[in-house]
């Protein structure tokens, strides 16, 4: 084999390989970015039916579980909990810590928050 022709075949390996990775991240229908925010959507739906009947947004998230609404408290994609904090009885932030299921981070490890508020 000449020269030209290993050059020839490392050029299609890499561009087997490339198209391989392109393929592997768009995998399934959805991103893990569009499955958090659906799901914190999701949960904020629950929130808001919450406040609605409760006339208050719940304290922490396991309330919504004692007043009926889901089984257990409402878990993030990866099955953690969310971070949920209550500012005020009609306005809350909640969080999905990413990937990394830390805070900060960026890309799929970056945290998505969702602001609730109820009028």
């Amino acid at each position: 084999m000449n020269r030209s022709n290993a050059v020839g075949i490392g050029l299609i390996a890499a561009l087997c390989v490339f198209i391989g990775v392109c393929l592997w991240l768009r995998r399934g229908t959805d991103s893990p970015t569009v499955e958090s925010m659906a799901r914190l959507n999701e949960v904020k739906e629950l929130l808001l039916n919450y406040a609605e009947e409760q006339g208050e947004l719940p304290g922490k998230l396991s309330d919504l579980a004692e007043a009926g609404q889901v089984d257990t408290e409402p878990l993030d994609r990866r099955g953690k909990p969310f971070r949920y904090q209550r500012i005020s009885k009609g306005s809350a932030e909640l969080t999905d810590l990413g990937a990394d299921g830390a805070r900060g981070g960026h890309m799929f490890k970056a945290d998505r928050t969702i602001e609730i508020r109820v009028n």
